[in-house]
């Protein structure tokens, strides 16, 4: 009894209600005395009697234990989840953006596809309009077409010679025609004629040998036309009495004149004899012609006569007046 109340006394805070629980006790000391577990103690807030055992701190232990586990594992499952939950975002931020690729690979292969059928086209259309020939006008029909007049083909006159390049077109026949070149030996060299040779020829007279070369053994009726091209050595010469005597350049396509010569030439000299030009000029065979010219004649005199038109390497000598 003494240890009971002394238990109470110090689990207590209020001593009356110690003191009426030891009265209470004291007076129950008959049958109805219910005796107090070795070790027992009163419990304060419910008043009621707890076995002290010796293993409370323990079971205490291993719920906290517990606990803790518990904590632990929600935890554990909680950074689960949400590792769980970021790799399924990074999957489908992957997903998207693979799906983004494709596509923006596939825009740039149906562009780039667009840019090579259309540099096709382009190429195509360039290739079939370089390809068309130019138009030719066909003859009328029952009357054969006539050959161009030599005076409207620039250099008809002119005398070939080694060095010279001409131009030579058959009619509907490309691979025939072309720009040949006068070798050292005056001969042009052709793909299907051969060796043509043609140094001292004019203009005019080796288109007609041409063509005779063709019709004879490879074309019926072939219709050619062979221009100047360049030429070797495209000049002329003054010399005597005007102011600027020398060699001069003769434009390849363009008419000079005698008169236009001298002209260029600075004019005559006061010694000049004007009406004793002579104009010397080579034959095709390789002999020299000489002309004798009244320039008064050409500038309108009484025998009135049209400027004569110079040719490559012609010479022109203007000659002292007698005294």
């Amino acid at each position: 009894m003494a240890r009971l109340l002394t238990k109470v006394w110090r689990r207590g805070r209020n001593p009356l209600a110690g003191l009426c629980l030891a009265g209470a006790l004291a007076g129950c000391a008959g049958n109805d005395f219910m005796p107090l577990p070795p070790g027992g103690f009163l419990d304060e807030g419910s008043y009621r009697w707890e076995a002290e055992t010796a293993d409370v701190p323990e079971a205490r232990e291993k719920t906290a234990t517990s606990k803790a586990e518990t904590k632990a594992d929600r935890q554990q499952a909680a950074r689960a989840a949400a590792a769980e939950k970021k790799a399924a975002a990074d999957e489908k931020a992957r997903l998207r953006a693979e799906e983004k690729e494709a596509a923006a690979a596939k825009k740039k292969a149906a562009a780039d596809e667009k840019a090579l059928r259309r540099a096709a086209k382009a190429e195509a259309a360039a290739a079939g309009k370089a390809a068309i020939p130019p138009p030719v006008q066909e003859p009328a029909e029952g009357r054969p077409e006539s050959a161009p007049a030599a005076a409207a083909v620039p250099g008809a006159a002119y005398v070939l010679q080694a060095g010279d390049e001409i131009d030579i077109q058959v009619y509907r026949e490309p691979e025939l025609s072309g720009t040949f070149k006068l070798n050292a030996a005056g001969e042009i060299r052709h793909s299907l004629v051969g060796p043509v040779p043609l140094a001292g020829l004019t203009v005019e007279a080796a288109e007609a040998d041409f063509t005779q070369r063709l019709a004879k053994d490879y074309l019926v009726n072939p219709r050619v036309i062979v221009k100047l091209a360049a030429t070797q050595s495209s000049q002329i010469v003054v010399l005597g009495e005007v102011e600027k005597p020398g060699v001069y350049p003769l434009p390849f396509g363009e008419e000079m004149t005698l008169l236009q010569a001298i002209a260029g030439a600075g004019g005559f000299t006061e010694l000049a004899s004007p009406d004793r030009v002579s104009l010397v000029r080579r034959r095709p065979d390789g002999g020299q012609t000489t002309l004798k010219i009244r320039v008064s004649d050409l500038l309108g005199g009484k025998g009135k006569q049209p400027d004569v038109p110079l040719e490559p390497n012609d010479v022109i000598m203007v000659p002292q007046v007698f005294f």
